[in-house]
């Protein structure tokens, strides 16, 4: 729970003195005027703030116990606050490095990087049964940026436990001698302090945490690190994390239905894969397999590879293809790999690829051949969606676990031609000529 109520946030800001900042600062009755939530929701800014929510495997807070905590700004705030005063606080089992000076090491990020920033540990934390600190930032004009205030270490208990969560907290404090802030550099802007401290960061009276695996709803945390096994996929990124992703990178594969008829006349039949989700100009650099019925066959160009043409998303990119062997050992499928390569991230959004299957001359009514885009990953190399500076790690995993389908965590819905729960992204069907082909 918040160290102190919301309602004190609100009853705190005036319009036309400093009690924000000093209780001692005499505001006469006249140039009083408190604000209300109604005010604080009408700011134009409105700045949220996002603490670390990292999932982790047992094994890696075992071998990897510091881990580090982020602290994000956003809300349009860039050049509009100069200053900020808050409290961490954080899990009473961790701890933090300190720097020389005995005080936990804070380190800036964008959003301060052109202000003072200074920190000292806040005992009273232990009221709340945490460990906590206190960190300010100041500059003489506007010079507070959106994006990462500041970073720090938190170190895990040597008998961390799979199951484990430890709470990170943005806890808004005031007394009789001041209160946490965030002002523009002439202090007149409450109304984007007040939105703040009782919609930007969560808190149990008006902007209670939605809920989830690890947090109870209602609950006021910010942020979180836990250990859960079974949630954290090859490469040590947890699900939550991808999730949380501002790309959200997805490829449809053409689901063709044909009449047995159409399917005699004309069996070259062409595929599309269709790439979307906020990629636009943001990646550079892909590997992905490609598994069919091993029935149907795929045109080859003059050098015996599949013969794929490039669509709007990949016309900057260089694509090459190879006939991928192992996929005979796989349930009756046969495979090709395709790669993109550019200098920079080229990468847009639209049609990736086509390319064309024959189908068998024994093609019959009821017939499915499917379309499978498969992530393969080995000693030697991965699958890959990823920026020319291969950065982007949460959107590469975001495509290999919600973007495709696959059996665990984004299993298909379901139609005439594949059961739900399967893991085929496209399909060619054959109907009679009289059915319904919509």
């Amino acid at each position: 729970m918040k160290w102190n109520s919301i309602k004190s946030a609100i009853a705190a800001v005036v319009v036309g003195g400093t009690a924000i900042v000093a209780a001692s600062a005499h505001v006469s009755a006249s140039q009083e005027k408190v604000l209300k939530q109604s005010d604080f929701d009408r700011s134009a800014i409105k700045p949220v703030i996002d603490v670390t929510k990292e999932v982790i495997s047992l094994d890696e807070a075992q071998a990897s116990p510091t881990r580090k905590v982020t602290v994000k700004l956003s809300g349009g705030t860039s050049c509009e606050w100069g200053t900020l005063g808050l409290h961490v606080y954080y899990d009473k089992r961790t701890s933090t490095n300190l720097n020389p000076f005995g005080a936990p090491d804070v380190q800036k990020g964008v959003g301060t990087s052109y202000m003072n920033l200074t920190v000292q540990d806040d005992p009273t934390a232990v009221d709340q049964d945490m460990n906590g600190f206190f960190v300010a930032a100041a500059s003489a004009g506007n010079n507070g940026m959106d994006g990462d205030l500041f970073t720090f270490d938190i170190n895990l208990p040597a008998d961390v436990a799979e199951g484990d969560v430890f709470p990170i907290d943005i806890i808004y404090k005031s007394n009789n001698n001041c209160e946490d802030l965030f002002l523009d550099a002439s202090r007149k802007n409450k109304a984007m302090q007040g939105y703040l401290f009782t919609r930007g960061i969560y808190n149990d009276t008006t902007n209670p945490y939605e809920g989830d695996e690890y947090l109870p709803e209602g609950s006021s945390y910010d942020g979180y690190i836990a250990i859960d096994s079974s949630k954290v996929p090859d490469g040590g990124i947890s699900q939550v994390e991808v999730d949380q992703c501002e790309e959200k990178p997805s490829i449809e594969v053409s689901k063709e239905v044909i009449s047995i008829s159409d399917a005699v006349e004309n069996p070259e039949r062409e595929v599309t894969l269709t790439l979307h989700g906020n990629v636009e100009g943001r990646w550079a650099t892909s590997g992905m397999h490609i598994y069919y019925d091993s029935r149907l066959q795929v045109v080859a160009n003059p050098f015996g590879e599949p013969d794929v043409k490039k669509g709007d998303a990949t016309k900057y990119l260089s694509v090459s293809t190879k006939n991928d062997e192992s996929a005979d050992e796989e349930d009756g499928m046969s495979g090709f790999f395709i790669t993109t390569a550019a200098a920079g991230n080229s990468g847009m959004e639209g049609q990736m690829y086509t390319f064309k299957f024959i189908l068998p001359p024994d093609v019959e009514v009821g017939d499915v051949y499917p379309i499978d885009i498969r992530y393969k990953s080995n000693a030697n190399a991965s699958d890959l969606f990823i920026d020319a500076a291969r950065s982007r790690k949460l959107m590469q995993s975001y495509l290999f676990t919600r973007g495709i389908y696959n059996e665990d965590l984004n299993p298909y819905p379901g139609d005439a031609y594949l059961p739900a729960g399967s893991s085929y992204d496209g399909y060619i069907a054959i109907e009679s000529n009289n059915a319904d082909l919509g």
